[in-house]
């Protein structure tokens, strides 16, 4: 993980990230939070079947607070459960807010 966040950071220019799959999990999101958020010109994330559970959505909610560009968030096949759904609901409702 610390690999993919390093070569995260080296390339703040990237528009599009799909890391569906991956089964990154709570902690991996967390590992991924630095690197992500400094992807400013990021309109699409794709974080789809990473066993992400409520913890990987509170990472998630950090990290797309951060993400004012982001248009497209995909979350899939996670299972974030009611208090993970809730904080995801309210960063994105945030976005969406800072966006109009």
């Amino acid at each position: 993980m610390v690999g993919l966040a390093e070569a995260l950071s080296l390339n703040t220019c990237i528009t599009s990230l799909v890391l569906s799959g991956h089964k990154l999990g709570g902690e991996g999101l967390q590992a991924l939070i630095g690197a992500v958020t400094q992807l400013t010109a990021l309109t699409s994330l794709d974080l789809g079947s990473n066993d992400m559970m409520a913890e990987g959505a509170e990472a998630m909610a950090v990290i797309v607070t951060c993400l004012t560009s982001l248009r497209s968030l995909s979350v899939a096949n996670n299972k974030v459960g009611s208090l993970g759904l809730t904080k995801l609901i309210g960063a994105v409702t945030q976005l969406t807010v800072r966006g109009t």
